[in-house]
């Protein structure tokens, strides 16, 4: 579309509604306009607040992998180490599962955040116990016994 005052005026269509670059638009519709641009945007990032949160437990998980392979790699940690951590791949299934139970809001995203970080720790503390690394020494007891009680056989 064509504005009659102006043949050069270029026409833009963005999320279905018509968006000229006037200046003269009122400032209610301007309003309006961005409002329904932020609605858009939390419905489809699932985010109260407009950012995208999504994959933060992932991002977890697999900087923590990516440290253990770096370990892997220099010596540090023996490979029999993921023998011992896929061993509790059903763990994350569920942990996927109570994320999508949960929902997407602030109270789901700590309590998943939470659980994750602390199952990934149990799953590190574990594998590096089994494969014969001394942690026990930088840990508190409690936590030691508690890795002891799984005693889980490959």
């Amino acid at each position: 579309m064509e504005d009659k005052d102006n043949p050069l005026k270029s026409h833009v269509t963005l999320f279905g509604k018509d968006i000229d670059s006037d200046e003269d638009e009122p400032k209610e519709d301007k309003k309006e306009e961005k409002k329904y641009q932020r609605e858009w945007h939390k419905y489809h990032c699932h985010c109260e607040h407009g950012h995208d949160c999504k994959g933060t437990n992932f991002g977890l998980v697999i900087l923590s992998a990516g440290v253990i392979l770096i370990l892997n790699t220099l010596g540090v940690v023996s490979w029999d180490f993921w023998q011992y951590a896929f061993s509790f791949w059903p763990v994350f299934l569920i942990l996927l599962g109570i994320k999508v139970f949960l929902g997407h809001n602030m109270f789901a995203r700590i309590i998943t955040w939470l659980l994750t970080l602390m199952i990934l720790f149990f799953v590190i503390v574990y594998s590096l116990m089994s494969t014969g690394i001394p942690v026990e020494n930088y840990l508190p007891q409690g936590t030691v016994d508690f890795v002891n009680s799984f005693n889980i056989n490959i």
